[in-house]
């Protein structure tokens, strides 16, 4: 995994916080069955509400491999804003749930979000990457980087391309993360363990019930974030407790029994 990918949903940028489970409801019918890919093409989505969800099952473990990403499938982690940001611009909310996950997810994966920032990878084929050719994106890049589409929409973009975002990525990580630059094939999926020390990253496990696990992620100044998992049927949400709604210091896995 080397880069973060930034989309929108373009769907409606009004909805209640109620209405959120239904609406990612509907994205995971219409990706499952209309595009026919075996789960959300997501890994998270972020709200209005700076309500963090996980998409694709499994993403709170490990980097999975998602869909419609132009190419770029098994090299990036992909982070999708409910809305439409053509012209308006995410909440402030959202956007502060935006800047802690790709935090989050760049601490957890070593991925350096400096500024200026760029990783190198061969396409898997898209309408603007055809297969083979090699593909320099910034670390932080947004789906019309990898795909001839008006995705994340403007508004999201503009930060994406002055930098802007990466430099607000950067200023909330816990330690800056140097990478290296490859051009091999990306795997299907990639296990990382719940716990790992590094000179980069040092994350640490609190313990465990029979019905919860944890998955330990090095941002201690953040607050704690719960994870209720709906199953392979549908998403999970990460309920933020505190004002920010980050992904955060711990959060605790809580699978429900059927």
């Amino acid at each position: 995994m080397r880069f973060l990918l930034v989309h929108h949903s373009a769907g409606p940028n009004e909805y209640s916080a109620s209405d959120v489970p239904g609406i990612l409801r509907g994205i995971y019918d219409f990706h499952t069955g209309t595009k026919a890919w075996p789960d959300i093409a997501y890994n998270f989505f972020v709200d209005r509400y700076g309500g963090v969800w996980e998409g694709r099952t499994g993403s709170l473990g490990a980097p999975i491999r998602g869909d419609a990403t132009g190419g770029s499938q098994g090299f990036a982690q992909l982070c999708c804003l409910l809305g439409t940001f053509t012209d308006a611009p995410p909440t402030t909310e959202a956007h502060t749930a935006l800047v802690g996950l790709l935090a989050r997810l760049a601490d957890a994966y070593g991925v350096d979000t400096a500024p200026g920032a760029t990783t190198t990878f061969v396409s898997r084929g898209s309408n603007r990457w055809p297969a083979g050719t090699a593909v320099t994106a910034t670390t932080i890049a947004g789906h019309r980087d990898m795909s001839q589409t008006a995705c994340p929409g403007d508004a999201v973009y503009a930060r994406i391309a002055d930098g802007s975002l990466a430099r607000e990525v950067s200023d909330r990580r816990v330690g800056v993360v140097a990478t290296t630059t490859s051009t091999t094939a990306a795997p299907t999926t990639t296990t990382v363990p719940e716990t790992t020390t590094s000179s980069a990253v040092t994350t640490t496990t609190t313990s465990t019930t029979s019905s919860s696990t944890t998955l330990a992620v090095a941002a201690p100044t953040t607050a704690v974030v719960a994870v209720e998992e709906a199953g392979r049927s549908g998403p999970a949400v990460l309920a933020a407790v505190g004002a920010a709604c980050v992904v955060a210091a711990a959060i605790a896995l809580r699978r429900r029994r059927a």
